[in-house]
């Protein structure tokens, strides 16, 4: 019978090392994960404002003077007569209507884009709530273990509830407790692997977007550089 006991007892304790290790590795894991995800957030966050404040804002500067220019070439044509004098007013609102057709896509786009961001807030603020709910059943755990360390310092223990059959019921609550943490470590870690993958690739794509932008910047100068051309032949061939 004592021999059964000791080996049981090696047995639990060789599980609960194993456990342990486990719950150790992932905790690991689960940082490295967070920790890609944060860099990622940075990076989405830094590629939002080199694309919006950055590339929107230029791309916008280039149709308005593009615009502008276009005015300037329509109401330099010399027209002959009604008919041409007719054609440069209708080419005029055409060309108001081409941009403000355009400017309202672009609003339409903002708009979608501007309600997805609003859903990824509100997304945000269910996380946090479910950050804030995490840190306070940490707060409650503590709060009753350090109660019970209270308790055996003080040694306010019922000795004369301590039974074997009492000895027996923790014992198997905690088989029960192994058996749970093992299966719950072991989906954990197999989801965790997958997490930091994804977060890896996620960090590929990211680093992939903030070249496509800086490609687009330089696209989008290059057309300035050909808008300023233009307008200096407009002024020239006044």
């Amino acid at each position: 019978m004592v021999n059964n006991v000791n080996a049981e007892k090696k047995n639990n304790q060789k599980k609960i090392f194993g456990i342990e290790s486990d719950i150790n590795s992932n905790k690991k894991l689960i940082l490295e994960s967070r920790l890609l995800i944060e860099e990622n957030r940075a990076m989405i966050l830094n590629n939002y404002s080199a694309a919006y404040a950055g590339n929107t804002n230029l791309a916008i500067t280039n149709t308005n003077e593009i615009y502008e220019n276009r005015k300037s070439i329509i109401s330099k044509i010399k027209v002959e007569g009604e008919l041409q004098k007719e054609f440069v007013d209708v080419e005029i609102d055409k060309a108001k209507l081409d941009f403000m057709k355009h400017q309202s896509k672009i609003n339409s786009s903002n708009l979608e884009i501007s309600n997805e961001m609003a859903e990824i807030n509100s997304k945000l603020i269910e996380i946090n709530t479910k950050i804030m709910e995490t840190n306070q059943s940490i707060y409650e755990f503590n709060k009753l273990q350090i109660k019970r360390n209270k308790e055996l310092l003080e040694k306010k223990i019922d000795e004369s509830k301590i039974t074997y059959e009492s000895n027996e019921l923790i014992r198997k609550q905690n088989k029960e407790t192994m058996h749970m943490l093992e299966n719950n470590e072991k989906n954990n870690k197999d989801a965790m692997y997958k997490l930091v993958e994804k977060s890896k690739n996620n960090s590929h794509v990211l680093a992939e977007n903030r070249l496509e932008i800086h490609k687009r910047r330089d696209s989008i100068m290059s057309n300035n550089n050909t808008i300023q051309i233009n307008r200096s032949k407009i002024f020239f061939s006044s």
